[in-house]
């Protein structure tokens, strides 16, 4: 059976709210893991994050945080 994942910009909200909540980061993998979701999926939300403003760090473990890049 087909399984229906929300909105990108209800995923974004969740991906935003999970790496806030984390703060020692998280991998795509974990992400993906906790929220349900596709890893191609989650990978194309983080694009879509940065796209629009978003810093994504991700340190030597591929642990991701997120950070927004204030306007000047």
């Amino acid at each position: 059976m087909f399984r229906r994942y929300p909105d990108s910009k209800t995923r974004e909200t969740a991906i935003i709210t999970l790496l806030n909540q984390s703060p020692n980061g998280l991998t795509q993998a974990e992400i993906a893991r906790l929220l349900d979701y596709p890893a191609k999926m989650v990978m194309e939300d983080l694009q879509r994050l940065e796209d629009k403003g978003f810093l994504l760090w991700q340190d030597e473990r591929n642990r991701l945080a997120i950070f927004k890049i204030a306007p000047h």
